[in-house]
């Protein structure tokens, strides 16, 4: 059997309110998909959106809640599931940007920027679906690489 690797989650940690918040240890991905199912706390939605400047609109958008539903969240309450892994996945997004781009505000400057190789679209308008995430962890590959398309 394949050894797991371990997962460097520092960043993603952070991004998601830290130790604290998580209040789980991440060893592995597994670890990630019990916290999903578990659910993370609004106050790790909060932590996200507020160090990648999203509103809580823009949050809903990409969770495919209502910013209502977002706003009724007691601060300890947990989201379901899939709102979960989605946070996750874009925190793991913003976590690889960082490393591609060396500063969250560089990446952060990128995503809301025109991209010419994703046809003169911002990457936060593709984050509302799975397709959407995969051309921008493309595009990074592409940039980290120094090949743009």
């Amino acid at each position: 059997m394949k050894k797991q690797n371990i997962l460097p989650i520092s960043t993603l940690i952070v991004l998601l309110g830290g130790q604290t918040i998580i209040n789980r240890e991440i060893r592995h991905d597994f670890d990630l998909i019990e916290i999903a199912k578990e659910g993370l706390p609004k106050q790790a939605l909060d932590s996200l959106a507020k160090q990648i400047s999203f509103s809580n609109k823009e949050m809903a958008d990409i969770l495919n809640i209502s910013e209502r539903t977002i706003q009724r969240y007691r601060e300890d309450q947990r989201l379901d599931k899939d709102a979960s892994a989605k946070l996750i996945r874009l925190a793991k997004l913003y976590e690889l940007g960082q490393e591609t781009f060396g500063s969250l505000e560089r990446f952060n400057g990128w995503m809301h920027s025109h991209v010419p190789a994703l046809g003169g679209k911002r990457p936060t308008e593709l984050l509302d679906t799975s397709l959407g995430y995969e051309i921008i962890e493309r595009e990074l590959i592409y940039i980290e690489h120094g090949l743009f398309s």
